[in-house]
């Protein structure tokens, strides 16, 4: 039985125990007051970027001081279950005692605590149980196109080799991560960087939204949030704003309505490349590796909040026959067309061609301004505002472990890591085939 799923091993990083917010209902309820304690404190007529600063340093304050941060001493394990944790506490105490008692009472101390070990393993093969049951039941939530690829990526959760392998000029193998971090910036920077082109954060005058931001929008896209998730640019893990009280989302709604009007630049086009080795790929180069990006919490609402304004105008310009990234539509689609034709072709010896889409760096090639010359005329003004801010002044940086790169800007694609980027790329793409 994998125990180890009901505890947090240490890391050398210090990262906030957010999961104590998803299990430990009191801490929850001592982070949330702490939220609204300090709202009620904020000056809501500052700028909305010194306003926003303000906020995400007291969600950090707050987190910090009712869940803490995750144990960095070594063999010290923190255990989300209260009931395994004490259980774990009361053996650990007996041991003591059996070290240093006389023999009398030495036999009575090893039966009671072997009782103990037996009911932690209990306990901890019925958390297991649970967290299998929480998981399958989570997987038959997913789209039928998506299922088989979540359960396999649980499957080989943790088997993976992380260690990232870059050749310099020479083919020798980089050893230092900061050097390893700045040659992948140097490669990323000529995929993600040209000069011909330039997306300005705001249109026409400063003016308030049509329809604005309202919170409801704003807490929809907090709790679309996924948990155990690395935090952004901005050392927001989602979990500070996914079990935050609704009052916050006012709040941020306030912020984003307030930037609009005003022609605030908001800090959320900064992003962290966390480089991946490509399956199947020769370890060294730069072009093995794939860029996962980090995103802020800022920009994760306001791209979930645009996805659920757009999606229904974008659904209707996608040609029928586009099954990626649309709502009741996945590769499953795309497999039974494919095998259909197979059969038509078997029956009726009749012949087809299919042409293959060589999709390598899809998501880097999309140009930006084109892009929203289309969305212009099939999106509403309030939206195209919103995607105009999150399209402009995208800079990134590499990170290796504790070492980073220097910042670099990114003015080509759609940037990846938010919920947005499929439907910006797909309608790009169809745009480009349309011609």
């Amino acid at each position: 039985m994998p125990s180890g799923r009901f505890y947090t091993a240490n890391t050398k990083q210090r990262r906030l125990a957010t999961e104590e917010l998803i299990n430990n209902t009191t801490k929850r309820r001592k982070y949330q007051d702490n939220i609204e304690q300090f709202i009620t404190q904020l000056n809501t007529e500052k700028r909305p970027d010194v306003l926003l600063k303000e906020v995400f340093e007291k969600i950090k304050q707050a987190a910090e001081d009712s869940v803490g941060y995750k144990s960095n001493r070594s063999n010290n394990y923190t255990y989300h279950d209260s009931k395994l944790r004490e259980m774990s506490e009361q053996q650990r105490d007996i041991r003591l005692r059996i070290e240093n008692c006389g023999m009398e009472t030495k036999k009575e101390l090893k039966n009671k605590r072997n009782r103990l070990l037996h009911e932690i393993r209990d306990r901890g093969r019925l958390l297991w149980m649970k967290y299998l049951d929480d998981k399958v039941t989570e997987i038959e939530r997913l789209p039928p196109g998506n299922q088989i690829f979540m359960a396999t990526r649980l499957l080989n959760r943790g088997s993976r080799n992380t260690k990232i392998s870059v050749w310099d000029e020479s083919e020798h193998m980089i050893l230092d991560d900061e050097d390893k971090a700045s040659r992948i910036a140097d490669h990323f920077k000529r995929q993600f960087q040209t000069d011909d082109t330039y997306t300005p954060t705001f249109i026409g005058h400063p003016r308030g939204l049509l329809n604005e931001i309202t919170p409801s929008e704003v807490l929809e896209a907090f709790h679309r949030m996924n948990n155990n998730r690395p935090a952004g640019y901005d050392g927001v893990p989602g979990e500070l704003l996914k079990y935050a009280p609704n009052s916050l989302a006012s709040f941020f709604a306030h912020i984003l309505n307030k930037a609009f009007a005003q022609h605030c630049p908001l800090p959320i086009g900064t992003g962290i490349i966390i480089p991946v080795q490509k399956p199947g790929k020769r370890r060294g180069p730069c072009g093995s590796l794939r860029p996962v990006v980090l995103v802020t919490s800022l920009r994760k609402t306001l791209s979930t909040i645009v996805r659920s304004r757009i999606s229904r105008s974008v659904d209707r310009y996608l040609s029928c026959s586009q099954s990626g990234f649309r709502p009741g539509k996945s590769t499953v689609d795309i497999v039974w067309t494919h095998r259909w034709i197979n059969a038509i072709c078997q029956k009726y010896k009749r012949s087809f061609h299919v042409l293959g889409i060589d999709m390598s760096k899809a998501f880097d090639s999309i140009n930006r301004s084109k892009l929203l010359i289309v969305l212009k005329n099939i999106i509403d003004e309030d939206s195209l505002r919103m995607i105009h801010m999150l399209l402009s002044e995208t800079q990134l940086f590499v990170r290796i472990g504790p070492k980073e790169s220097r910042l670099f800007p990114a003015n080509v694609g759609t940037p990846q890591g938010d919920t947005l980027s499929p439907i910006l790329f797909v309608t790009g793409f169809i745009a480009h085939r349309v011609g």
